[in-house]
């Protein structure tokens, strides 16, 4: 209260403001000069007028509303002198008073520059570094429990020693958030989703999720579905998948959107977590002990601590433990540790960022990090662990105890059969036991090598501008699917030519083909090509073509197929189908997809497939003769179509019948004989 019987600001009883100030002045003063702001930090102005009648008028805000104190560079450094260091030959003396301004921030460094010239071409340079350039001493503080115990109130104190002098605390919350500005209230979500019912104190994981190490009494959640926005509901108890509030949810029923637990936090004067120092008629010694941060509590002691600290927090951990870490920001360091519990050991958490590579077709490695929580002791070994079934049910393993090197660590797991998938899991142990295992990513991998070469490649010409390789499956896959095949050609042997494409390249396809045409190829140059499987480990070797090397030009057709034969309408007579040649005349198809062929590319500005040798077929030959009788009493004819009536033959006699076809090129193979029986009666 002020002298006036009125509250001289607006703030909360039990609440500490920060970064606040006010001041009064005379009736007839008009401007004021605000000091000892903080460079960089946001300020808000208001003015207000005051009579002894009726006390403060409503604020007014001054335009700009707000104003941050810029950073600057500092000023020059002031009565600079230079002097002979009496007694050396080799040095000078250099005098120097700290600038007049600082720029709002402490300087860090004096840089002095020498040089034999007044324009200072080539400087000799030194930095002198100030104290507050320092690195500071960050000190840990840990809240513990004994046993399997959890934290569920209380407080403690610290204290805290510098330059032999000795200051505590005020009592600090066991769960308290690290700076001042956290005091009106921090949150973090929960992973779980929780269920609730409007009416009942139970909330429930959705799906069911073990929350014993997530969640703990005493805590406070907000839930976005409540009745209540600004409402915070307690935790009484946690059991298993179940939580249980001091009071009933009032609200939407079902599963929450987002479940928030908040620390600090505004409230009235017995419930409030902002800071308060103790009053007995404002803020008790229970008040003051829920409520505050660590920032706060040792500030307070104003004595020992000139410029402040700065901190940060982790947690919950086991047992509802937190870890405080802060920083002294005075230009000295306490002389001695903070001192408090240290937290209970546990088992250490998992490992992290464990990863699983091929070595060699018996070799896997797995690489790891250190967990990020050791458990509060040592980790004195790490378990690895492989097994060829992801439940571990059989299983080997190996020790790694050697940790000087420091995190990652790896492990090659030697003695596996190529091929095989092994799964892998690493663990890591201190002196109450092994943590929770980590799964590598990827959760499992096969040894395996490069593959053997592909087998039977053969080179085949097929039009003027196009040859066509083929090819199967390599001997050994190393262990790894086959991915790829790469098809290389070049006009020299060493494929190391300086043609450019077309005449020179590689082309990959996928696993499934065994066949690839190369087009738009010269007939005036010579091709060599090889061909190379590919797996997870890389290119095989080479494998080059039977014959090694060909030269594109005009072919014969290729074999017709889909050749068909029925008894005719008429007695003694046969009726006969085919279609085109779709495989060039070496038998090996222009393309495939597995056992489907794929038709011939067409020439360049052509549009019919290059099965036909490059040269258009102008007609087909079609030979029949009695199954009994050899090749001496064969029949033929020329067709320029696709279909043919064979008649006056035998009735129900049964014919062998094949086709061939024709171009300027020549004739090409015969199609492999259909059996058809002549009409009969």
């Amino acid at each position: 209260m002020d002298e006036f019987d009125t509250k001289a600001s607006v703030a909360v009883p039990g609440e500490l403001p920060a970064h606040y100030g006010s001041a009064v002045v005379g009736s007839t003063t008009n401007e004021f000069e605000i000091e000892g702001l903080v460079t960089g930090k946001e300020y808000f102005v208001s003015v207000s007028a005051r009579n002894s009648q009726y006390g403060l008028s409503k604020c007014a805000q001054p335009s700009p509303f707000s104003v941050v104190p810029p950073l600057q560079v500092p000023d020059s450094p002031q009565a600079v002198s230079l002097d002979v260091n009496e007694g050396y030959s080799d040095s000078v003396l250099v005098d120097f008073d700290a600038p007049a301004s600082d720029g709002g921030s402490p300087i860090l460094f004096y840089r002095v520059e020498l040089d034999p010239t007044p324009s200072f071409d080539y400087p000799i340079v030194q930095d002198f570094f100030c104290p507050e350039s320092n690195k500071r001493t960050e000190w840990q503080v840990e809240t513990s429990t004994s046993g399997d115990g959890i934290i569920v109130g209380g407080s403690f104190s610290l204290e805290v020693e510098v330059n032999g002098f000795s200051s505590t605390t005020a009592e600090i919350p066991y769960n308290a958030v690290s700076l001042s500005s956290d005091e009106v209230g921090i949150s973090d979500e929960l992973g779980p989703n929780f269920s609730t019912t409007s009416g009942s104190n139970a909330i429930t994981t959705t799906p069911s999720v073990n929350i014993e190490e997530v969640l703990f009494p005493g805590e406070r959640l907000r839930f976005s579905g409540q009745g209540h926005p600004f409402k915070y509901y307690e935790v009484q108890s946690v059991s298993a998948t179940t939580a249980t509030l001091t009071e009933a949810y009032e609200g939407v029923d079902g599963i929450q959107v987002s479940t928030t637990r908040h620390y600090g936090g505004r409230g009235t004067p017995l419930s409030s977590r902002v800071h308060c120092q103790y009053s007995e008629d404002l803020c008790s010694h229970e008040v003051e002990a829920q409520s505050g941060s660590i920032q706060s509590k040792i500030e307070d002691l104003s004595l020992p601590l000139q410029e402040g600290v700065s901190a940060d927090r982790d947690g919950p951990g086991a047992g509802n433990s937190f870890i405080w870490r802060i920083t002294f920001l005075d230009d000295h360091s306490p002389s001695s540790s903070v001192s408090i519990a240290t937290r209970p050991m546990v088992v250490p958490s998992a490992p992290t960022s464990v990863t699983l590579d091929v070595v060699s077709a018996t070799e896997l490695k797995v690489l790891f990090g250190s967990p990020s929580d050791n458990g509060g002791d040592a980790i004195s070994h790490y378990l690895i662990e492989w097994s060829l079934s992801s439940d571990f049910s059989s299983s080997e393993f190996s020790i790694l105890d050697y940790l000087a090197g420091g995190s990652p660590f790896f492990k090659v797991i030697q003695g596996l059969d190529m091929g095989e998938s092994y799964f892998v899991r690493v663990s890591a142990y201190n002196s109450q036991g092994y943590g929770i295992s980590q799964m590598s990513t990827p959760p499992s991998l096969n040894p395996h090598q490069r593959s053997s070469p592909p087998t039977n490649v053969r080179l085949g010409v097929t039009t003027l501008s196009m040859l066509t390789i083929g090819w199967e499956a390599p001997l050994s896959d190393g262990g790894d699917s086959i991915t790829n095949y790469r098809v290389e050609w070049d006009t020299k042997n060493s494929y190391a030519s300086s043609s450019l494409a077309p005449n020179k390249g590689f082309v990959d396809v996928d696993s499934a083909t065994t066949s690839h045409t190369l087009e738009l190829l010269s007939p005036a140059k010579s091709y060599h090509v090889r061909v190379f499987a590919k797996n997870r480990s890389g290119l095989s070797a080479a494998q080059l073509a039977t014959p090694s090397s060909a030269t594109p030009s005009l072919q014969v057709p290729g074999i017709p197929f889909a050749l068909m034969g029925v008894p005719g309408t008429d007695l003694g007579s046969i009726e006969v189908s085919w279609q085109r040649p779709r495989v060039p005349h070496h038998g090996i198809p222009c393309s495939n997809n597995g056992d489907m062929i794929i038709d011939c590319p067409a020439p360049f500005g052509g549009s019919v497939p290059a099965s036909d040798g490059g040269d258009d077929i102008f007609e087909y030959e079609l030979e029949w003769r009695e199954s009994s009788s050899d090749a001496s009493h064969a029949k033929r004819a020329v067709y320029s179509g696709f279909h043919a009536v064979l008649t006056n033959l035998v009735v129900g006699k049964s014919y062998s019948v094949r086709v061939l076809a024709r171009n300027s090129q020549g004739s090409g193979s015969f199609s492999e004989p259909v059996l058809v029986e002549a009409r009969g009666d």
